[in-house]
């Protein structure tokens, strides 16, 4: 990176409103966020929104795709590191005795632990796509990340979740569940754990499913419930990647193991049968109930 891409770069980010959009996008990964996502969470008319993300796209910081009608906008890592670069290039060539000033105490973690954060996932199947966008939209008090005709995505940090939907012929209920890890380590960690323990069913690299593109292991628990731990490594403007033909009862991943689903919830009021599932029946004890 040269003198005046660096200028242009750190111009566009001294302004309070696009450094947050930045930090936001930054935080967000690979996937980015839609138009409308940034504008409900900055809470800024589309107007002074567009203007802000012209700034930044033209200092090379921030892309944009179309998916559809929706406008998807990342953060431009590239750029970023190279920007980063250029301002710590040469920083500790500094003689031996005042590089030691930098070095950290050999026991200031006494205790270390992984540093990286990996995201819990859950996908829902769900038989109405609007009714449903707008009933987790109330429960998570923010707009959803990715929108599509029949998919919608929030990505949130508290609790740090990516939580996704969607309406494609499937059973209501729970699709699957995973890990999203944020490296390449990350995931070959897990994926290393899942093999010694014999657990991967299928493996997949650079697949296209949901609307992004990811590298991925799926393993199945002593009940059959589907975990998907994976990588995100871009965005798609399908569902599948062209071409692909999917099992009817999953959304991605191996064929769906279907588990008897008659059994009592384990807690919270259970269906009756011919009647609205939100009516509680009677039940002699509860999962939490004292005993």
């Amino acid at each position: 990176m040269e003198l005046n891409e660096s200028i242009t770069a750190l111009k566009a980010l001294a302004q309070d409103t696009r450094l947050a959009l930045y930090r936001m996008l930054v935080q967000t990964g690979p996937e980015g966020l839609s138009v409308g996502a940034l504008a409900a969470r900055l809470r800024v008319p589309d107007s002074t929104l567009s203007a802000h993300l012209r700034v930044l796209r033209a200092a090379g910081l921030v892309r944009d795709e179309r998916r559809g009608r929706v406008i998807q906008c990342r953060a431009d890592f590239a750029h970023m590191d190279a920007l980063l670069a250029y301002l710590t290039e040469n920083c500790c060539a500094a003689p031996a005795p005042a590089l030691a000033r930098f070095q950290p105490p050999a026991n200031l973690n006494p205790h270390p632990g992984p540093t990286a954060m990996k995201r819990f996932h859950v996908h829902v199947n769900v038989a109405d796509l609007a009714t449903s966008i707008g009933y987790y939209q109330t429960l998570f008090g923010c707009a959803p990340n990715v929108v599509q005709p029949d998919y919608a995505k929030w990505m949130l940090d508290d609790p740090r979740v990516n939580f996704a939907i969607s309406q494609r012929g499937r059973a209501p209920g729970v699709d699957h569940l995973g890990v999203q890890a944020d490296g390449v380590e990350e995931l070959a960690a897990i994926g290393a754990r899942l093999s010694a323990a014999d657990a991967v069913t299928l493996v997949e690299q650079d697949t296209t499913c949901c609307y992004a593109r990811s590298d991925k292991f799926w393993s199945e628990d002593p009940q059959g419930l589907r975990w998907e731990s994976f990588r995100s490594v871009g965005g798609a403007a399908s569902y599948y990647a062209p071409g692909h033909v999917q099992s009817v009862g999953a959304c991605c991943g191996p064929e769906l193991n279907v588990a008897s689903a008659a059994s009592p919830r384990c807690c919270g009021p259970q269906p009756v049968a011919g009647s609205d599932c939100r009516t509680p029946a009677p039940q002699s004890s509860g999962c939490c109930a004292s005993r």
